[in-house]
């Protein structure tokens, strides 16, 4: 995307049926990008996909129930509250679960860093 709008979009500007072309791309908000230090993840028994279910048990959406009406069902759907991901901070408070070592926090292996600009 990053590559290719700039470029559609000033091709679509050279076409006369077309006035105002513009675009929605939000490239330049803010991003957290996580280093994970891999070499004492390793020594730690840690591996990317137990930090990937850490993250997605802090963070995702999980459906925890169904509950069952006469005419329809409803989906409860199970999510952090906003004040708990909207500052990267937050991270600190993240524990990866490891068979041997019991909880070991995020910030013991990895590191995040704030940047403007996605990392390809």
């Amino acid at each position: 995307m990053q590559t290719w709008e700039p470029r559609v979009r000033r091709a679509l500007t050279q076409l006369p049926e077309l006035a105002d072309v513009n675009t929605d791309q939000q490239d330049k908000g803010l991003q957290t990008t996580l280093v994970i230090d891999r070499a004492t993840a390793a020594r730690l028994g840690i591996t990317t996909k137990m930090i990937d279910a850490a993250l997605y048990n802090a963070f995702g959406q999980a459906q925890v129930s169904t509950i069952y009406a006469p005419l329809n069902q409803y989906h409860v759907v199970m999510e952090v509250a906003p004040q708990y991901w909207q500052s990267p901070e937050s991270l600190n408070n993240v524990y990866i679960l490891t068979p041997t070592r019991g909880q070991v926090p995020l910030s013991a292996i990895a590191r995040y860093e704030p940047s403007t600009r996605i990392s390809l």
